[in-house]
């Protein structure tokens, strides 16, 4: 089945009710000027991620010339898509879906998983639930939030480019995991893996859940839930 979206597949988030992110105006961006439309950061720093992990990849290999990673979601950009999904047994659109998205930064998820030595399937929860693997998403309702993992540049000491890279965020969310697996220690598993999931969305909410046992509102629940089941399908 065909995928929807160019480069960086969304421009403002799903909390505003869509089921995954996308174009809200439907606008034709490929990243290449501010004019192009008002989503241009989600649209450019999103596309650079792809086209960076591609480069990473080696897929810079089929096309001719030395490959500028510079977020504009080129037909050289499309080519290179087009054969990480042939290779991969994905549909081939040229298109960077949420399949897509999904494979192609989850691999990198996978490799910092095991370097800061943490599970896996909870890392590729969180990317699901928080971006549905686009790195260049943000949020609508909390326009602070950017990137593959939603890092809130509002609150952290992150810049929106930082929070766009798919390295870095990958690495920051793995460090922050790392600091509240630590800190929710001595209650018994479930509940030191709710919490540390539920940092990442609300840390005051974690922590109030770790104290008293119980999960302080039904959004934060459902927050950790919707992760886990995401990471019960993580490949």
């Amino acid at each position: 089945m065909a995928e929807t979206g160019r480069g960086a597949f969304t421009a403002l988030g799903k909390d505003n009710g869509r089921a995954y992110y996308e174009f809200v105006r439907n606008l034709p961006l490929d990243g290449s000027t501010p004019e192009k439309g008002e989503y241009y950061e989600a649209v450019h720093f999103g596309v650079k991620s792809i086209q960076q992990r591609l480069v990473d990849l080696d897929y810079d290999r089929f096309v001719r010339g030395t490959f500028v990673v510079d977020g504009v979601f080129d037909r050289r950009t499309r080519r290179m898509v087009k054969k990480y999904q042939e290779a991969n047994g994905i549909y081939v659109s040229g298109s960077v879906g949420p399949t897509t998205a999904a494979h192609l930064f989850g691999t990198y998820v996978h490799e910092a998983a095991q370097a800061f030595k943490w599970d896996y399937s909870y890392l590729y929860g969180i990317m699901k639930q928080e971006s549905a693997g686009d790195p260049g998403a943000q949020g609508w309702l909390t326009p602070g939030d950017r990137g593959i993992f939603q890092i809130n540049t509002l609150v952290h000491d992150t810049t929106p480019e930082q929070a766009h890279d798919f390295v870095y965020a990958t690495d920051w969310t793995c460090a922050f995991f790392q600091d509240a697996w630590k800190r929710y220690k001595g209650k018994g598993e479930e509940l030191r893996v709710n919490c540390s999931i539920a940092k990442h969305n609300n840390p005051s909410a974690a922590d109030q859940w770790f104290e008293t046992g119980v999960a302080p509102y039904e959004g934060i629940q459902k927050y950790v839930s919707s992760v886990l089941s995401f990471a019960a399908t993580a490949p």
